[in-house]
C-alpha cells in the first residue's frame, strides 16, 4: 500500500507550521519581561484550601536560579509583612517557596507578603509588574456549644 503525496505534504505541513509556532511563542516567554506569572494562596481562602503548614508559592516567567541552586534556601525572595525577610527554598529554577509557621498561619488572619524591588532574573533582568499580594486565612465556625 503507497502513502498519498496528498497526506505527506500535508503532515509535512502542519508539522512544520507547529515547530514555526512553538518556537515563536517559546522566544516571546523567554525574552519577555521578568515579572511573577502565579502566585499561591491569593485572596480569601476557603477551609478546603488550606493544608498544614501553609505554603506561599511565588513563579516567575524566567529562571531565578541555575539548577545547582534548586532546593537552596535564600531570605530574599519573599517578604512577609510584619515577619520581614525569612528563609524560603527554591523548588525549581523559577519557584520560590516559604512555609509558614503555625503562628502565622492564625485563622481569620490576612497575610500580606512581597517579593522585593531588587530581585532579578538570571540575565540580570529586575523585577517588573505586581509585587505585593495577600490573602486571608478562613474563619473558625462555632459548631456547638455545649453546657
Amino acid at each position: 500500500m503507497r502513502k498519498s503525496p496528498c497526506l505527506s505534504i500535508s503532515y509535512f505541513v502542519i508539522s512544520f507550521a507547529l515547530v514555526l509556532e512553538s518556537v515563536a511563542f517559546g522566544a516571546t516567554a523567554r525574552e519577555g519581561a521578568f515579572r511573577l506569572v502565579d502566585v499561591w494562596p491569593r485572596g480569601k481562602l476557603r477551609p478546603a484550601e488550606v493544608k498544614l503548614p501553609l505554603r506561599v508559592l511565588a513563579r516567575f516567567s524566567q529562571e531565578v536560579v541555575g539548577r545547582r541552586d534548586v532546593g537552596s534556601s535564600t531570605p530574599v525572595a519573599i517578604v512577609l509583612e510584619g515577619s520581614g525577610a525569612r528563609e524560603g527554598r527554591w523548588r525549581d529554577e523559577r519557584t520560590y517557596e516559604l512555609t509558614l509557621s503555625e503562628e502565622e498561619s492564625v485563622p481569620g488572619r490576612e497575610i500580606r507578603w512581597s517579593v522585593p524591588a531588587g530581585l532579578r532574573d538570571a540575565k540580570g533582568r529586575s523585577l517588573t509588574g505586581e509585587r505585593s499580594f495577600s490573602f486571608v486565612l478562613p474563619s473558625l465556625d462555632l459548631l456547638a456549644v455545649r453546657q
